[in-house]
């Protein structure tokens, strides 16, 4: 996960230092073990292996949400997206804002999380728009 071209340097960061806290969770993990007289201090054991990578998945599901949610609430990101909107005439498509890496933006679901964000938040609106050559309807948005 963490050599995936989509994934930011900070979740980079997050899951880096989360890989290294696997390896001492599974520690404590096999002490706990130890001490209710269910291992030994020898090896670290399977169960506890598993255990840790399962504690590990779930850290890391739980900072990457903390890390979306902190990203989607940042004022400066979405004056950022709203100021680019207004100079590409107040109407986009999510394919616009990743093709051109609009605050980072890689695909199309963030796309659509900012899109909708900013409908929430009340600085626009989307509308369905169907193609003048046939096709695909897509979605548009406009700002307010």
């Amino acid at each position: 996960m963490i050599n995936n071209k989509s994934t930011s340097g900070l979740e980079k960061s997050i899951l880096s230092k989360l890989e290294g806290y696997c390896t001492r969770l599974a520690l404590i993990l096999q002490i706990t073990s130890w001490a209710c007289d269910q291992g030994n201090l020898q090896v670290i054991e399977k169960s506890s292996l598993e255990a840790a990578i399962k504690l590990f998945q779930y850290f890391k599901s739980h900072a990457l949400k903390v890390h979306q949610y902190v990203k989607a609430n940042d004022p400066s990101l979405l004056v950022k997206l709203i100021s680019w909107i207004e100079r590409n005439g107040g109407k986009v498509n999510k394919r616009d804002l990743y093709r051109n890496n609009v605050v980072n933006i890689r695909n199309e679901s963030q796309a659509s999380e900012y899109l909708q964000l900013l409908v929430q938040k009340g600085y626009g609106r989307i509308i369905i728009q169907q193609p003048r050559a046939g096709g695909h309807s897509y979605e548009v948005f406009i700002l307010n």
